[in-house]
């Protein structure tokens, strides 16, 4: 498929001395799993958490909490043991500052396996004027100070006369959210390039190029409505003025009352997100604790359950989870599967 993402499907970070490094293994005292993380990939975690529930009638109920991608790392990296979640969800690849944070903590092996591909969005009221727009209009909108200008616009027609005359409104993630990270990544650097000085500066000043490519106006114009995509989404409909920065699952749970609008004239569909011909498509991730494995009832059996539910015959794919190739599916279900029988062996 045309969105290259092979060579990151899968990523082992493990050190043999974890152990040693924390000066013995944290107690574990308690009896169900904790996983934090992405706003966006908490519904497959949820849909995944009740087949394992249904399948598993003794086990402890696990607790998936929606805190973000930032969050849920910082979370997951404060060490090993019953107070520090097994699983972080993350809409974007854990960063090297990140990993080092984790590391200096204990944590470090970890297991990193891509589950699928999603795309971030631009959900609106079948009402709204907004039909159509692009990554420049975008980011001359949206950005505090595009291509070093203060932004004055307050209507969309500022920004370009093609665009409809009514009040620049978005509601979109906190920076806390991978989804945000995105969209700043994907959409709003993507417009800042279409000056070329924009792409100079990243090379010769690449703070004042982050500054100018990636902040995000403040006020009324783009309000952080938290980490709940499903929220975004439905105040588009109580408001049909505004649009929301939300991953393609929620736009495409909510079709009967939300549309999503095209950007650069391709619309965000399965096809075109894995294809990569939509612009701000994105791998999503799990992260396991190797030292919790074993030591929380039912994990292994949890991730077991996960190794069936990716994948194009997987039942994630019916609530929006777009599929990897079939090799990188089979990649991550192998990785899984590793997990647990290592797991099972340690126990033995």
């Amino acid at each position: 498929m045309g969105y290259h993402m092979t060579g990151r499907f899968l990523a082992l970070f493990a050190s043999a001395a974890l152990l040693s490094s924390c000066g013995g293994a944290s107690e574990f005292n308690r009896d169900n799993i904790l996983i934090v993380g992405s706003s966006t990939v908490f519904p497959f975690t949820e849909a995944v958490k009740a087949r394992f529930v249904e399948g598993n009638p003794d086990a402890a109920e696990p607790m998936v909490e929606s805190i973000g991608t930032a969050a849920g790392i910082q979370r997951f990296c404060e060490g090993i043991g019953g107070d520090t979640p097994d699983i972080v969800d993350a809409s974007r690849a854990m960063t090297d500052a990140e990993r080092s944070q984790c590391e200096a903590n204990g944590v470090t092996d970890i297991v990193e396996i891509q589950i699928g591909i999603d795309g971030v969005t631009l959900a609106r009221s079948p009402n709204g004027e907004v039909t159509d727009i692009t990554a420049q209009q975008l980011y001359e909108a949206l950005a505090a100070q595009p291509y070093g200008d203060i932004n004055e616009a307050q209507y969309w027609s500022d920004v370009d006369p093609s665009l409809p005359q009514q009040p620049i409104l978005v509601y979109g993630p906190p920076e806390t959210s991978g989804t945000r990270d995105s969209f700043e990544n994907l959409v709003l650097e993507v417009g800042c390039h279409s000056n070329p000085e924009m792409v100079e500066m990243e090379q010769s000043d690449p703070d004042r190029h982050d500054r100018y490519c990636h902040e995000i106006r403040g006020g009324n114009i783009f309000q952080e409505s938290g980490e709940d995509d499903e929220r975004m989404t439905q105040m588009v409909v109580v408001n049909p003025g505004a649009i929301a920065v939300v991953g393609f699952n929620y736009i495409q749970q909510n079709a009967d009352t939300v549309a999503n609008v095209p950007i650069n004239g391709v619309e965000a569909t399965m096809a075109t997100i894995e294809s990569g011909d939509y612009i701000a498509a994105r791998p999503l991730y799990l992260y396991v604790k190797r030292a919790h494995l074993g030591n929380v009832p039912g994990l292994e059996a949890f991730l077991n359950e996960y190794a069936s539910a990716i994948g194009g015959d997987g039942y994630l794919a019916e609530i929006g989870l777009i599929p990897m190739a079939e090799a990188a599916t089979e990649t991550a279900r192998q990785t899984l599967a590793g997990l647990v029988s290592a797991a099972s062996e340690s126990a033995d």
